[in-house]
């Protein structure tokens, strides 16, 4: 009875990770193959086969020097630039510089759904303004209030809620009637959504 011989699946997950995918597993393993040549000879005959293999990926450019220089310059790097041989182009080892992690903003949004801008807008008029310029500024950040719940909530919002965080955010400073804020111009996300499928509706027909 003959021993049954079990095949392992050969699944690009365990196998060593492409350097230049471009190029393909077989140009890569051809690079190594040619780091275990013995003499300098042989690696420098070897370095010519792998070089015409990689310009057959690009027969638009091929038999041009530039194409030439960034061939001989990609196998340097296929080979971690350890292979030893005489390349016809100037060869330096390239650096990666990674960018440095941006920084988020350290302040704290007190009401998420009304934004950090809106913050800025209340505190800056009860800060900087006086007499009418402050009224006005006052019922322009409630109005956006209102405006920023409907996106938030897709419903009409309700003024005494976007008077009263006002109040919130500058500590009682501006106070505000209900009645004073205006009306929005715009219409909620979720009720434009709704006048739009009705006309939709409406034009079938």
């Amino acid at each position: 009875m003959t021993e049954s011989i079990k095949l392992q699946p050969d699944y690009n997950i365990s196998r060593s990770r492409l350097v230049m995918p471009e190029y393909g597993r077989l140009v890569q393993k051809m690079v190594a193959h040619a780091l275990t040549l013995e003499t300098k000879e042989l690696r420098q005959a070897y370095a010519g086969r792998i070089i015409a293999t990689m310009e057959k990926t690009a027969p638009g450019n091929r038999g041009t020097e530039s194409l030439r220089k960034k061939l001989w310059e990609h196998l340097a790097i296929l080979a971690n630039y350890k292979l030893d041989i005489d390349y016809p182009y100037p060869i330096a080892p390239q650096t990666e510089v990674r960018p440095g992690k941006l920084a988020y903003p350290g302040h704290k949004i007190r009401m998420r759904h009304y934004g950090h801008l809106i913050e800025q807008l209340a505190e800056r008029t009860d800060r900087s303004l006086t007499g009418e310029a402050r009224e006005t500024a006052a019922r322009l950040t409630a109005y956006r209030m209102k405006y920023a719940m409907s996106q938030w909530k897709g419903d009409t919002p309700d003024s005494a809620q976007a008077v009263h965080d006002l109040a919130a955010y500058t500590d009682g400073h501006l106070c505000l009637e209900a009645s004073e804020v205006p009306e929005l111009r715009i219409q909620p996300a979720r009720l434009q959504d709704e006048t739009f499928g009705r006309k939709r509706k409406k034009n079938r027909f």
